[in-house]
């Protein structure tokens, strides 16, 4: 079995959390998701959406960004979040598309200035 320990970054915006795998996500550029018709391409960020408070998902050279819906609270949400990786496939692609595709394996956070989470 596979450990990791994600850290998490607050952002400007309360409603979006950024997840550090410590790994390369995107080798190239970003990649921004809306709704869950446009995750249609990423398996994890479907996933994300299917959890039904996401609202919006990004992903970058080394971490993912999550957004969830307002009135949503992340003390809700983090548990659905950090359960939902869990679920996918080792070296399960970010995107369904050659051009810029990272195996990734999951994000799980770690907020970090306190607990490490680990799988």
């Amino acid at each position: 079995m596979r450990i990791m320990f994600i850290e998490t970054e607050t952002t400007p915006n309360p409603a979006t959390l950024k997840f550090l795998p410590g790994e390369v996500v995107m080798t190239t550029g970003t990649r921004e998701f809306t709704s869950d018709e446009e995750a249609a391409v990423s398996p994890l960020a479907q996933g994300l959406f299917a959890l039904g408070d996401v609202t919006g998902v990004l992903f970058g050279r080394d971490f993912v960004a999550v957004t969830i819906a307002p009135g949503s609270e992340w003390s809700d949400a983090k548990p659905q979040v950090l359960a939902r990786p869990r679920c996918l496939p080792v070296a399960l692609p970010i995107l369904q598309c050659p051009m810029t595709m990272t195996a990734w394996t999951m994000i799980l956070p770690m907020p970090i200035s306190s607990t490490r989470s680990r799988i």
